[in-house]
């Protein structure tokens, strides 16, 4: 319950820094810089524990607060005068499948003036475990995709391989 109280606190108090200023006027080269920086910042990310869900009861709930700097969008198209960063907030659901695998489904919640929304999900398999060592290795499939002010739709996907040591 504590957890729960948490989240909602968490929401109500943090809002966005910086609503999304797009350049106008960009050419193909300014549309590439501009993919490329908000393409890489919204790609899903994997923030859970390194150790599978496994096919135990219940599910993974997780918060992440996401940082895009957005001044290098000075230089691109008619050239808008933004300073700082973007940042948002990302809610994660996750549950264990049995075999260790793991689904995630990440999203935003709606914040009212940030111009973002983003979602995405990963399927992560652990696939070994080290006998004499405490580490694992893990294959992750990701997508995600996220929507700017309406004007720029940004997807990513992925296949990551990852090797995990616990400390």
């Amino acid at each position: 319950m504590e957890r729960f109280l948490f989240l909602i606190l968490f929401f109500a108090t943090t809002t966005a820094t910086a609503a999304v200023d797009l350049p106008k006027k960009m050419n193909e080269s300014d549309r590439r810089v501009l993919l490329g920086i908000l393409g890489y910042g919204s790609q899903s990310k994997l923030l859970s524990s390194p150790v599978p869900l496994g096919g135990s009861q219940g599910f993974e709930v997780g918060v992440s607060s996401e940082y895009i700097p957005i001044e290098d969008l000075n230089g691109l198209g008619a050239q808008t005068d933004v300073r700082g960063e973007l940042s948002y907030q990302m809610l994660t659901f996750g549950k264990g499948l049995p075999h260790n695998v793991d689904t995630f489904v990440q999203m935003t919640p709606y914040q009212r003036g940030n111009g973002v929304f983003a979602y995405g999900g990963h399927v992560r398999w652990g696939f070994h475990e080290f006998e004499r060592f405490p580490a694992l290795m893990s294959l992750v499939l990701h997508g995600s995709g996220a929507n700017y002010d309406n004007q720029v739709d940004a997807r990513t996907t992925g296949l990551d391989l990852i090797m995990t040591v616990a400390m």
